[in-house]
């Protein structure tokens, strides 16, 4: 389930950070030289190449697919050869090799671009989730970190570091990197921020509420305002029902017995049902 949770907070973050074409001046402006428009088109046919993907059951049609993407992989190649100094060309190349799957060569190219502009925060991330993937936390956690540094109101970038924390809170512990106080903390507050610099983003606002079930001391009180916040944009029956039994498990904690008690005579979906017999069985019992 980590490994899980970190493959689709990169996912997110690449998504979210995408690099986009704008990096590069438009064709129509002044004074675009003639290495900049070709990667401009460059860039444009990738988009037309992966906005129609053919499905590999379509095996005449993938495989014509195919070989226009081993021929658009030689034409960033020959661009950065011929462009060593392109910081958007090594960026863009790297997008296109991670997107293929080509990992190492994406690494590559993100820190070619990075040798040669130490300043763009979506590089840094870039970096920092390969040296996660390759089960290098200390490193990858000092990328993120720049990241957050060059764009601290990225709330993506501070959502991926809470994971990465929490993934990799075992090695990091055992290597002596941090102590587990201080590791809830940054956790805590990594998910924390990224919910408050986009509230509209669900994922951020669940995965800070779930990480109190993650520390080894949780902040009760705080672990229910959290819950709290969820409710007031909740919609559906089952996250409401989902909802009001981890607000019964930090009010229990909280010893406040008969709000939870409240909230537990309630019927709920039977698929947590077996959730809510539990939550019960914690409650002192009542004189009758």
């Amino acid at each position: 389930m980590s490994q899980y949770r970190f493959i689709k907070a990169c996912l997110l973050g690449i998504a979210t950070v995408a690099f986009s074409i704008h990096l590069i001046m438009p064709l129509q402006a002044k004074n675009v030289s003639w290495s900049e428009q070709r990667l401009t088109r460059i860039v444009e046919k990738e988009e037309r190449l992966f906005r129609n993907v053919p499905p590999e059951s379509d095996r005449l049609n993938r495989a014509n697919w195919e070989g226009k993407v081993h021929a658009l992989a030689s034409e960033y190649q020959a661009f950065t050869l011929e462009n060593p100094e392109s910081i958007e060309g090594f960026i863009f190349m790297g997008k296109f090799l991670r997107k293929m799957g080509e990992r190492k060569a994406a690494y590559i190219a993100f820190a070619k671009a990075n040798r040669l502009d130490p300043n763009i925060a979506a590089v840094k991330q870039q970096i920092g989730n390969y040296l996660a993937e390759e089960g290098s936390p200390e490193l990858a956690i000092g990328a993120f970190l720049e990241a957050i540094e060059l764009s601290p109101e990225t709330a993506v970038y501070h959502y991926q570091l809470g994971e990465l924390v929490h993934i990799f809170r075992y090695q990091l512990l055992i290597n002596n990197i941090s102590s587990g106080p201080a590791l809830d903390r940054q956790m805590l507050e990594a998910f924390k921020i990224a919910t408050k610099l986009d509230p509209n983003t669900r994922e951020f606002a669940w995965r800070h509420a779930e990480a109190y079930y993650d520390v080894t001391l949780p902040n009760a009180k705080e672990a229910l305002e959290a819950w709290v916040t969820i409710e007031k944009a909740s919609q559906s029956d089952i996250e409401k029902d989902a909802i009001a039994l981890h607000k019964a498990h930090w009010l229990i904690e909280l010893k406040a017995y008969d709000d939870a008690r409240a909230l537990l005579s309630k019927p709920v979906r039977t698929s947590l049902e077996g959730t809510r017999r539990t939550l019960e069985a914690k409650l002192p019992k009542t004189n009758t």
